[in-house]
């Protein structure tokens, strides 16, 4: 069967990461003057107080995203929309576990998978984004560990620190 172009519908999503020393001055008037432009900020910075700025002062229909897995509870409690995920690559169902409870407001819950994960989200930044993440998808055989330049394979007593991280979620990774 043919399928007309007119057939799908493609929307285009405009995301405005903040990056600590990239984009500091980002303060409550710019992120209001972007209204028309910005429908999704991720808010990497790593103090919950600019990003609790943020959320307070975010115009209306502007989502916010955590982009840091180790404050994604802090942040969903002070009403961000989501996770933009380093982890979820390597253990996709209990980020997106932990993401949904919080939007549901079941912190307890939430904050329980939080701390469950808080070693591989530490983990995942002993050596280069995204390093240690795809020595873990290699560990259980998803990929192969190819790193594009400037990128290296982790350092063995990195890649020790990532595997151990990781080790209680390996069996669920492999089993899915």
């Amino acid at each position: 069967m043919k399928r007309r172009l007119s057939q799908f519908l493609v929307i285009a999503a405009t995301m405005t990461f903040v990056v600590p020393g990239v984009f500091p001055e980002i303060a409550k008037a710019s992120v209001a003057d972007q209204r028309r432009e910005v429908e999704r900020i991720v808010d990497e910075l790593d103090r919950l107080h600019e990003q609790a700025d943020i959320l307070a002062h975010r115009p209306d229909g502007v989502a916010v995203y955590s982009g840091d897995d180790d404050l994604t509870v802090p942040m969903l409690a002070l009403g961000a929309d989501g996770l933009v995920s380093v982890i979820a690559n390597a253990v996709p169902g209990a980020v997106s576990a932990m993401v949904r409870l919080g939007l549901a407001g079941d912190f307890a819950a939430a904050r329980d998978h939080h701390f469950a994960l808080l070693d591989a989200m530490r983990a995942s930044f002993h050596e280069a984004n995204p390093g240690p993440v795809k020595a873990v998808l290699a560990e259980i055989g998803l990929i192969e560990n190819r790193l594009r330049l400037p990128l290296a394979p982790l350092s063995a007593s990195a890649r020790g620190a990532v595997m151990d991280a990781y080790s209680p979620h390996i069996a669920s990774l492999v089993a899915s």
